[in-house]
């Protein structure tokens, strides 16, 4: 089956779990307010042991050519987004919420669950790549700029759970050991749980919001344009023109994830720093919604287009 639609029937999915969180605000068995455990669940419990459990198999060492392979095209993607803010700032009038919005993902919460369905769990191992290129840069330079201020960050780069459970689990692929089976039976449970708990979050906070508001700012569309479409086009074709693909057996593989990365949604962390600084946090949430709606039809399309080129 054709990998676009594979990913189409799995958002589709997700988003259906999307409309049963919605649903529950709705007939008032859940609070709009009830969004921040279970994200708590998700940063602190779920997503790193789904992580951590990534690297739980043989060391290969084709799988760490993979893993740097995944980080040199991060950092490339991300500077590709910055200068695409950059090089739109003036003719669009962007503000730092919309240039940190197109530069930074929710590649993580969104793409970990989605390529671990549809690809399967040895790929998530892939993404951590993504997530550690992506969150010094969001706590640094997306902190500096939603902030008004020169201050990064570090202690919340190094504290991030995803940070250590990516760090623990590399140190475990390397070293070639393994959890206890009744410890590790727990952490791939618990990581099971990633793909319907982030979407039930997803869908309580949608229900917290102005859902016809949502749709009448006409900016934020602008915004999601370049976010889902132009950014992840222009990674594609950067991946053609170099043929970084080519350097590895399985490069073309390991490059999709890092583009459904790079197609994801914009970065729940930038609503989190505006809402700090009371920079356009009700815009910055609106550009974070819809990028989560309209990417059940641009991640597939990404993904056709990917292998259509590449």
């Amino acid at each position: 089956m054709d990998l676009a639609l594979i990913l189409g029937k799995q958002l589709l999915s997700m988003f259906i779990m999307i409309a049963v969180g919605y649903l529950l605000v709705k007939l008032g068995l859940l609070r709009p307010s009830d969004s921040k455990p279970l994200s708590i669940l998700i940063i602190y419990v779920i997503s790193p042991c789904v992580v951590f459990s990534s690297f739980q198999q043989q060391f290969q060492p084709e799988i760490l050519k993979g893993l740097l392979m995944g980080v040199v095209c991060a950092a490339a993607f991300h500077l590709l987004f910055y200068l695409v803010g950059h090089a739109l700032r003036k003719p669009l009038k962007l503000t730092v919420v919309d240039r940190a919005s197109i530069m930074y993902v929710n590649a993580g919460n969104l793409i970990i669950p989605l390529v671990a369905a549809s690809l399967g769990n040895e790929w998530v191992v892939y993404t951590t790549a993504y997530v550690l290129v992506f969150l010094p840069l969001m706590w640094g330079h997306g902190y500096s700029i939603l902030g008004g201020q020169n201050n990064v960050q570090v202690r919340k780069v190094i504290t991030n759970p995803n940070i250590i459970a990516i760090l623990l689990g590399l140190l475990f692929f390397l070293a070639g050991w393994r959890l206890p089976e009744i410890l590790g039976n727990t952490v791939n449970t618990f990581g099971g749980m990633i793909a319907p708990v982030n979407m039930l979050m997803l869908g309580v906070m949608m229900a917290g919001s102005d859902m016809k508001k949502l749709f009448t700012i006409k900016r934020a569309y602008i915004v999601c344009f370049v976010r889902l479409i132009l950014c992840p086009a222009l990674s594609i074709l950067l991946i053609k023109v170099t043929g970084v693909a080519g350097l590895l057996p399985m490069g073309k593989n390991i490059l999709l994830v890092s583009i459904l990365a790079a197609a994801a949604p914009s970065a729940a962390n930038a609503v989190q720093i505006a809402q700090l600084f009371d920079r356009d946090a009700d815009y910055a949430a609106t550009i974070n919604i819809l990028t989560c709606l309209f990417c059940a039809v641009t991640i597939p399309l990404m993904a056709w287009l990917y292998q259509a080129i590449v």
